[in-house]
């Protein structure tokens, strides 16, 4: 081996060291520095219900895969327009929306996000929302709640039969 040979392995040697965190005056090893960017699984499960005083109750399944998991988001999407729900993320598998757009398809979308902000894809329910009147206000006599044998005179008094 020739004295340049040898003087190129010694030269070469700390700087191997370095790359692999071995030796120098930092006595850390070296340790790659690995970024997050895989989302969370999506949502599954989404059910929705729309109850007699017009709110929408949401239900999905809970995150058990991702142990990154942090949370989940609500949205609403109305004639092309996406509102978000939930500003901070919730780790509650469910969601009353007390205002929905009345005589509309609401369109629901939930979103998981993990630890360093990744959010899967969404999961998706639509809903038709009806006006919600209050039956007691205006009885009507094709109200089904009221039988075909009653008969309901002007002054409040009622007979059954006919």
């Amino acid at each position: 081996m020739t004295f340049k040979t040898k003087l190129l392995i010694l030269a070469l040697i700390p700087a191997v060291f370095a790359m692999v965190g071995c030796g120098g005056d930092s006595g850390k090893a070296y340790s790659p520095t690995v970024v997050d960017t895989a989302p969370p699984a999506v949502p599954y499960g989404l059910e929705a219900q729309v109850w007699d005083s017009g709110e929408v109750l949401l239900k999905w399944n809970i995150n058990t895969t991702d142990a990154d998991f942090d949370g989940f988001k609500v949205y609403r999407v109305v004639d092309r327009q996406m509102v978000e729900l939930t500003p901070d993320l919730t780790a509650v598998n469910g969601y009353t929306d007390s205002a929905p757009a009345k005589d509309s398809l609401n369109e629901y979308r939930i979103s998981a996000f993990d630890f360093t902000g990744n959010e899967s894809g969404q999961a998706i329910v639509s809903v038709f929302v009806g006006f919600q009147e209050d039956p007691s206000l205006d009885p009507s006599e094709d109200d089904p709640s009221v039988p075909d044998d009653v008969v309901i005179g002007d002054k409040g008094n009622y007979t059954v039969g006919r």
